[in-house]
């Protein structure tokens, strides 16, 4: 066999880079520069961080409560109904139980009552659960558990925030599709407060004021309870 003469090396190599080229194979100055290959490095040490710490979260977690209708403010009006929203997740497993307050003492009786209601959370996914409660007396922490029937222990125990409502006081809520800052005036309106309000005296405004301004963070989508018990405190 002849060896391959000179004038056809040319031809060769430029079949063999076609090759390399259909063929999806990396030439050698495809290979990845260091700085692609730190970004790759930093990549995988993420999505490894990442992993580890799902395996750190705790089978139900509890991330927000909120008070309807307000978006930040817990406030709860004693003696009247209202609805506690909490966001939770089931990071493992599907979980069907129970959510429920500690007891709560009954004004002036020796009795204690419990609010609970179902519930069912799909694994990995947050779940928007209301309860309805009345309290005769406002906490500023109430204890929430979650367990499953006929349980001796709760799974899991929640802190929520709550502050009282002046029992004279009344909410008025804007809905609006639009934005609902130029509603924030009414807080200037007399008819808010007694005559002859210090204005300047920001402590004694917050407890005489008659109404409290309700502004949805979202005008589009606002939180709004679905039960109709817990409308009494919304005078407009």
């Amino acid at each position: 066999m002849e060896a391959v003469t000179s004038p056809a090396r040319p031809l060769l190599l430029a079949l063999a880079l076609t090759w390399f080229v259909l063929s999806g194979t990396p030439a050698p100055a495809e290979l990845p520069t260091a700085e692609e290959r730190l970004k790759i490095l930093a990549d995988l040490e993420s999505v490894k961080s990442q992993a580890e710490k799902e395996k750190t979260r705790p089978p139900l977690e509890f991330f927000r409560s909120q008070v309807a209708p307000f978006g930040i403010l817990p406030y709860v009006k004693p003696n009247h109904w209202s609805t506690l929203s909490l966001e939770l997740r089931a990071n493992y497993d599907d979980y069907a139980g129970l959510l429920q307050t500690a007891p709560v003492a009954l004004l002036g009786m020796p009795q204690e009552v419990l609010y609970r209601r179902d519930a069912r959370l799909m694994r990995g996914q947050r779940a928007r659960i209301g309860l309805q409660m009345m309290l005769p007396q406002v906490p500023r922490e109430l204890t929430l558990e979650l367990l499953r029937p006929e349980a001796i222990r709760a799974d899991e125990t929640w802190q929520t925030s709550l502050r009282m409502l002046e029992p004279h006081q009344m909410l008025i809520l804007f809905l609006t599709r639009e934005s609902n800052d130029a509603f924030a005036s009414w807080n200037r309106l007399q008819a808010m407060y007694p005559t002859g309000t210090d204005r300047t005296d920001v402590q004694a405004v917050e407890h005489r004021r008659y109404y409290r301004l309700v502004l949805p963070l979202e005008p589009d989508q606002p939180l709004l309870s679905a039960h109709p018990l817990t409308w009494t405190i919304i005078s407009h």
